[in-house]
């Protein structure tokens, strides 16, 4: 009998997030490999049309392909903004989660660390089969991060059991990089159940776009010739768009070649417009996030790619985008502490440069820099392409995930028939 595998995931295609188009490869390679896959997930929200959730609102249960199942539970209205509330709508889509699996035969469990709650009733779904929770970021550390919680306060604590009792219960867990390895070891997890599985790119997919092939310049009305520097993706708490903003207003009359644009949606994007309009920037434009499939054209936008987290997150999390921009060929600007496993990356691969994070001057003059010295550019993306396709391949991190996933079946089916 083919292997049964159910995975639980918050979002899943139509929908646009930064981690669908992982979700839709590891489902679609499970299945290629032989395996028989229930995705459960919510109802279709972000990044779709009304028309298109609509369609969705009456697709419960879809045939995806032969192997792919899909059943889609839990509320059919939009999470919001506010953070309490999405918190509670969370609860309640994480326990509809939990009802559903319960009752799928399965032999094995893959979950997804949002919303965190889920991880605990992957605790509880251990029971009935192994499962592999796999860590995007690490929580409460994240709340503690974005300012959300204090470190002191009661509901930390809580929390704080709760991710320890996740760690326990739960069969196997995934993180996607060392540093996130070494969190959890570092708070007692047993270091023989935390694993190490990167992000991936497809790179087949994804790859540099010329500019006279790349349709994005003139939906977005933009001068081929243009110096581009851009931020694409999540527009939330982690991110930090406030020094990208402030360096585009140093450079606004030191360097006026030199437009910003950012792509992208997420809960601060109304405060980033609002700042871009107050200080009357006319090197800073705003686009929407664009569908996965347009991930080639839209990471070969720009001549230089920023990725900016605040330094407090890049001990919990990983920005997987990296892996696009560099699989695009795009050179890679990043702010990251000396020992983070960002920093290391983009310096060891020469795939980009690095600068301290928060400051904006330091920012401003390597782009600076880079616009002087387009030679650069072209040496750094080069780098960044070929770290991709030796490293970052599609086939081997869902090929670990499947002979993950496919030990801890064959475990279930010893100890049943035992």
């Amino acid at each position: 009998m083919n292997m049964r595998i159910t995975m639980i995931v918050p979002y899943f295609k139509p929908e646009i997030t930064a981690a669908v188009h992982l979700l839709d490869d590891l489902a679609r390679d499970l299945a290629n490999k032989g395996a028989e896959v229930t995705v459960i997930t919510g109802y279709p929200f972000r990044g779709t049309s009304r028309a298109l959730r609509e369609r969705f609102m009456h697709l419960a249960d879809e045939q995806l392909t032969e192997r792919i199942r899909i059943l889609r539970v839990g509320q059919r209205r939009e999470e919001g903004k506010v953070f309490l509330m999405r918190g509670i709508r969370y609860l309640f889509k994480t326990a509809a989660f939990y009802r559903v699996a319960r009752r799928i035969p399965t032999d094995a469990f893959f979950l997804y660390s949002t919303p965190p709650l889920m991880g605990v009733f992957g605790g509880l779904l251990e029971k009935k089969a192994p499962t592999l929770y796999c860590l995007q970021d690490i929580f409460p550390d994240n709340l503690a991060d974005q300012g959300k919680i204090t470190s002191e306060s009661i509901l930390f604590r809580i929390l704080r059991r709760m991710e320890a009792y996740i760690y326990r219960t739960n069969t196997r867990v995934v993180t996607i990089s060392e540093d996130m390895r070494q969190n959890l070891i570092e708070k007692q997890v047993s270091a023989d159940k935390v694993f190490v599985i990167e992000n991936w790119i497809d790179t087949d997919e994804v790859r540099l776009i010329t500019r006279e092939d790349n349709p994005l310049f003139d939906q977005f009305g933009l001068d081929r010739a243009g110096f581009y520097v851009t931020y694409c993706g999540n527009l939330g708490y982690a991110q930090d768009l406030d020094t990208v903003i402030k360096s585009a207003k140093l450079l606004e009359e030191k360097a006026p070649e030199v437009q910003f644009l950012i792509v992208g949606n997420g809960v601060c994007e109304d405060e980033i417009k609002k700042k871009i309009t107050e200080e009357k920037q006319g090197n800073v434009r705003m686009f929407p996030l664009q569908p996965e499939e347009a991930s080639a054209f839209v990471y070969s936008l720009g001549d230089l790619g920023i990725v900016a987290l605040r330094p407090q997150f890049l001990k919990n999390a990983m920005p997987s985008k990296t892996w696009a921009m560099m699989a695009a060929a795009q050179p890679v600007l990043c702010t990251a502490e000396e020992h983070t496993q960002l920093h290391k990356l983009i310096a060891s691969t020469g795939a980009g440069v690095v600068v301290c994070p928060g400051s904006a001057e330091d920012m401003a003059a390597a782009i600076m820099h880079l616009c002087a010295n387009r030679h650069c550019l072209r040496e750094h993306g080069a780098n960044g392409r070929a770290y991709a396709e030796k490293y970052l391949t599609r086939e081997g991190a869902t090929s670990k995930y499947y002979q993950m996933l496919q030990e801890l079946a064959e475990r279930r089916e010893k100890h049943v028939s035992g």
